[in-house]
């Protein structure tokens, strides 16, 4: 199984009382669920209704292979930083501060 090492849980009414969640592992790979409204799940998704709200933890494909350190979701966004220094944002852009 996946050994976690942290979570962070984002949402607010801003987003419809909505949330999604984070899982970092020990491997420095994100995991994530819940409501993907802005694309804070940070998934490719191929048709809508893969876009509902999931309570299944996926890896965000897009940070595979890179290792993550630390996670934060937002209202409407995530957050990662990796082992070298960079950051990432995804979901809601201007939730994240990064443009």
């Amino acid at each position: 199984g996946v050994r976690v090492v942290g979570i962070s849980a984002g949402g607010s009414m801003q987003t419809g009382g909505t949330g999604h969640s984070l899982v970092l592992s020990d491997e420095g790979e994100v995991y994530s669920f819940g409501c993907n409204g802005y694309g804070e799940l940070g998934r490719n998704f191929d048709n809508e209704s893969e876009e509902l709200p999931t309570s299944v933890p996926h890896v965000v494909e897009t940070l595979r292979g890179t290792r993550v350190v630390e996670i934060a979701a937002g209202g409407a966004s995530s957050l990662a930083a990796t082992a070298t220094g960079a950051a990432y944002g995804w979901g809601r852009s201007e939730c994240t501060g990064l443009r």
